[in-house]
Order: structure tokens, then sequence, then C-alpha cells
């Protein structure tokens, strides 16, 4: 026997039977969201929607028979841009744009002694220790046009060389300082060997690495200068 729970117990022989009971007694009704109208199928509500109200694409004056649909047809003919305010391209998602950003206008850490430009502040401080065993100060590089937009990027074209080693920087800036630092005679720890730019970065690294044996380092470095 086959029981319906919506009215206190009354019993079928079969499932078809049951079934019909449902529909006829106690129907499901699939409501309009635009007028209430009630329906017993889905089927019955897509069609009163697509006779009564039809959804209008305010871009193209499409029509759909329902609000996904509408959607749907948007996203794909339609898509919202996410514009780069940098450079004017635009972009399907937030996520792309910000990709974009990272990949193309993040600023530049530029190291004056080589000219080579990095993303970030702790690659550039990684190569200046292991390249230049320096540890003096970084300086940030955004390379921007001083016309226009401040946030026009310089094109790519504009090349600074340095006349002594033939080295291209890519600003003025970048190229000055390669000229007061890049050229300056090499100062050598008698203790380990290490290069250093300036008497004042080799004693930073004498008293960083070297404390305890440098009076023995003072007295050759000392040596060294007379």
């Amino acid at each position: 026997m086959f029981t319906c729970k919506a009215c206190s117990g009354r019993s079928f022989t079969d499932a078809q039977a049951l079934q019909m009971h449902k529909q006829s007694k106690h129907p499901i009704h699939h409501e309009c969201q635009t007028c209430d109208h009630r329906f017993l199928s889905v089927d019955a509500l897509e069609k009163h929607n697509s006779a009564k109200h039809l959804h209008h694409c305010k871009r193209c004056s499409r029509e759909f028979g329902s609000l996904q649909a509408l959607d749907q047809h948007n996203d794909t003919k339609h898509p919202v841009f996410y514009e780069c305010k940098e450079c004017s391209r635009q972009f399907v998602s937030s996520q792309a744009l910000e990709q974009h950003m990272a990949a193309t206008h993040a600023p530049t850490f530029n190291c004056y002694l080589c000219g080579h430009d990095f993303k970030s502040e702790e690659a550039l401080q990684s190569h200046r220790t292991t390249k230049h065993h320096s540890t003096t100060h970084i300086r940030n590089r955004t390379l921007q046009s001083s016309e226009g937009s401040e946030n026009q990027v310089l094109q790519a074209s504009i090349e600074y060389q340095c006349s002594s080693c033939g080295l291209t920087l890519q600003s003025s800036d970048a190229l000055e300082l390669h000229r007061l630092y890049g050229h300056l005679s090499k100062h050598e720890c008698p203790t380990c060997n290490q290069e250093f730019y300036s008497l004042e970065a080799l004693d930073l690294h004498r008293n960083a690495r070297h404390l305890q044996t440098g009076d023995t380092c003072m007295q050759k470095h000392e040596s060294t200068d007379d």
C-alpha cells in the first residue's frame, strides 16, 4: 500500500495512483516572480514567462524567457571589463587585472651599480649582497613619465648609456648613480678577500663578520692606506 502523508494516511494500491492523487489534491505550485501566478509544473511557468514576461537585454534589445538566460547572454556577449589605469588594457575579471598589474606595472627596484631591475626590495638586496657584497641603501626606481599622466610608464626605447663601460640603464637617475658608484675603486677585506665599493661598507662588513679579529683586520687595512 502507498500512503499519502498530506491527508491523514489515505492509502493507494500503487505508486501511480498516489502520484495522480498528489497532483490533483496537493499540487506543487511554481510561482511567477513577476506577477505571482502559480503553475503546476516548471514547463508551464516557463511558457508563461516566455509569453507574458520577456526579459530584454538593455544593450542589444534581445529578448529572453528567463532571467537566467538573460544573465548568460550578458556574460557571453556583454562581459564587464576591468580596465588597467596604467595602460588602458581591459580584462574580463579583477583577478586577471591584478595579475597584469603585478607582472607589468609593479614598482622596479634598480641596482645602481650594474643597472639590473628587480620586482621586489628583497630580490635587489639578495642580488647586491651576492653580486656586489654590498649592504648599503636600496633605491626604488619606478620609471614614470614627467609629461602627461603621472602613471604613464616610460617607453623602453628611452635608454641611458654609461660612456665608461657601455652599460645601458633605464633612467637618468640610475645612470647618475651608476657613474657615482659603479666605477669606484674596490676595497678588499684582508680577512676574507670580499670587495666593497666604499670604506664605509668595508667597515660595516668587518664589524659584522670579523668583530673578534677586528684589530688584525684594522692593522692590515691601515697599512694598505699608507
